[in-house]
């Protein structure tokens, strides 16, 4: 009897993310379809990668920053052409390479130019790009001037449903974090980095002037100034609760079960797995009208506002107050929505994109 060994397709996500469960949740449900998934931690061992794989390879990218990244303009410059170099002799070579487009520009807003010059070019040469959101394509499109939008698929951000511990109960989580169990919870829980604007949301919160809500913020600061600058706005608030570290991952169901609703004060934003977290946990949300959030959150489950309005987070904190009766019924609302972004489904939807994008062999 003639044994055939099966034959996958060998793929390589990079950079590696490993405080994130998005990718090792994509690549476990990406195996069963037959695709092999190394999640690679360095560029040095993608190139290497790249180069040494006799088989056809994909080069599946989910964040081009740190290709080009440099603290003087100049220097990132040189990193930016020297990649997209090497970038297009692999694709040269046979090699696929695919973009799940997380971020339009990098957080931090360092060297502007080279990020969009270094996006503009790669959207060139990618054979298959990945959005999260209608909306998000249409930014995408708009920003980086695309004229052939075939090799653009849109795909859902996964959910993480059962993949944290979720067994605590709301009164026990807040006695464990020794929060008052008859005010309203809001939560901000993650990295704090400036454009997620947590100054604002303290400010949002203080002008509120009300005794019936308590802010807990949870995560640990990105900078010595970003924590400096949050411990200065919360002075002696005793109606918001600091815990400035990182989150544990068995940690998180504490938090997220002890606030009613989960702000996310973003001065800017494509797409968020913080959100898509929150709705696992059953949890209503604040948001901005950024981004694909609109494809994600809806009125329903949500509190949104619009980012350009000064008072627009503290109304949307004030509405849920307001309406404290029915942040429960929303949170169940996100949890049921989100069972529809199963990982099944996606790595399938991923699955096609790595199928087509061979084929797609202009330099567009």
């Amino acid at each position: 009897m003639i044994q055939t060994t099966k034959k996958y397709l060998n793929v390589f996500f990079w950079p590696s993310w490993p405080n994130n469960p998005y990718q090792v949740l994509l690549a476990h449900a990406l195996e069963p379809l037959g695709v092999k998934v190394e999640i690679v931690p360095s560029s040095n061992r993608l190139l290497r990668a790249g180069v040494q794989e006799q088989q056809p390879a994909y080069l599946h990218f989910h964040s081009l920053y740190y290709l080009f990244t440099a603290p003087k303009p100049f220097i990132a410059w040189l990193r930016s052409i020297k990649a997209l170099f090497w970038l297009l002799t692999l694709r040269l070579s046979g090699k696929t390479l695919i973009w799940t487009v997380h971020d339009l520009q990098n957080h931090d807003d360092r060297n502007p130019w080279v990020d969009w010059f270094f996006s503009f070019c790669f959207s060139r040469l990618a054979q298959g790009i990945i959005l999260h959101s209608e909306r998000i394509q249409q930014q995408f499109v708009q920003r980086f001037r695309i004229a052939e939008t075939r090799k653009l698929y849109v795909i859902p951000h996964g959910h993480y449903l059962e993949c944290y511990p979720n067994h605590i109960q709301p009164s026990e989580a807040r006695h464990s974090l020794n929060l008052r169990k008859d005010q309203l919870t809001f939560l901000f829980l993650g990295l704090i980095r400036p454009y997620k604007g947590v100054p604002e949301l303290i400010s949002a919160f203080q002008s509120l002037s009300t005794e019936s809500a308590q802010l807990a913020i949870a995560g640990k600061p990105a900078s010595e100034e970003i924590g400096n600058q949050i411990r200065d706005a919360i002075q002696d608030d005793c109606n918001i609760h600091l815990w400035p570290t990182y989150i544990e991952e068995d940690q998180i169901q504490v938090y997220m079960n002890a606030a009613d609703v989960v702000v996310f004060p973003y001065r800017r934003v494509l797409t968020s797995g913080s959100i898509v977290l929150a709705m696992s946990f059953g949890r209503a949300c604040i948001a901005p009208q950024e981004g694909g959030i609109q494809d994600v959150l809806d009125s329903s489950g949500a509190f949104l506002y619009d980012s350009r309005q000064p008072i627009g987070l503290a109304q949307a904190m004030q509405a849920s107050i307001e309406n404290r009766e029915l942040l429960a019924t929303m949170g169940t609302y996100n949890r049921q929505k989100v069972q529809q972004w199963s990982w099944q489904d996606i790595a399938q939807q991923t699955h096609a994109v790595y199928q087509a994008s061979v084929s797609a062999g202009k330099i567009l």
